[in-house]
């Protein structure tokens, strides 16, 4: 009987067997956390993103040693690699709702833009077509900074220090803010 067993094992099984694995098993660590509403969540003093629908929601995050899996029930609904610096954000651009998913040179973005900087006036539309040449990579914050004079000042103002602005080749948003406070909109250019 003893015997058969060898034979049967050496004929059958043997050839079948798979090896085992040189790691070690690594139990997963499932942790619960809430969604912030920038669509992150924190692990580990890191941050990854989670689609902005579950903002607000508790969420299950399944951590292995390489592997953030974001789980809402069945559902896996992100999965990122474990960031190796604390405090970096791991972002999918994707999880943010489309408002939110900017790209400088999105031709939905500077349509958007432009047509605000064109309510101030002449001088805006041109210092927007300025910020978009010279600063391709930052003109919606300047432009964000432009806009946001309206709130102290009107149009025609914010419009008249554009103008000075452009006469000397200006793009900085703190220059331009600063010739709203000081009234050297209304200095003659020469």
């Amino acid at each position: 009987m003893e015997q058969q067993r060898g034979e049967l094992f050496e004929a059958e099984e043997k050839n079948v067997l798979k090896v085992l694995p040189i790691a070690d098993f690594i139990f997963p660590e499932i942790v619960s956390r809430i969604v912030h509403k920038d669509c992150h969540i924190a692990v580990h003093n890191s941050y990854y993103s989670v689609p902005h629908e579950y903002v607000g929601k508790e969420i299950n995050v399944v951590q292995d040693d390489k592997l953030i899996k974001v789980r809402s029930g069945d559902k896996q609904i992100a999965v990122h690699s474990i960031s190796e610096v604390p405090g970096t954000f791991v972002t999918n651009t994707s999880h943010y709702p489309k408002y939110k998913n900017f790209s400088h040179s999105s031709r939905e973005y500077l349509d958007l833009y432009e047509s605000k900087m064109k309510v101030i006036g002449t001088h805006g539309a041109q210092m927007f077509a300025l910020l978009v040449q010279k600063e391709p990579y930052g003109w919606y914050r300047i432009a964000q900074g432009i806009l946001s004079l309206k709130k102290q000042y009107s149009d025609s103002v914010v419009d008249l220090a554009c103008q000075r602005a452009l006469a000397f080749n200006i793009t900085s948003y703190s220059k331009i803010k600063r010739i709203c406070e000081s009234g050297s909109y209304n200095l003659p250019i020469t």
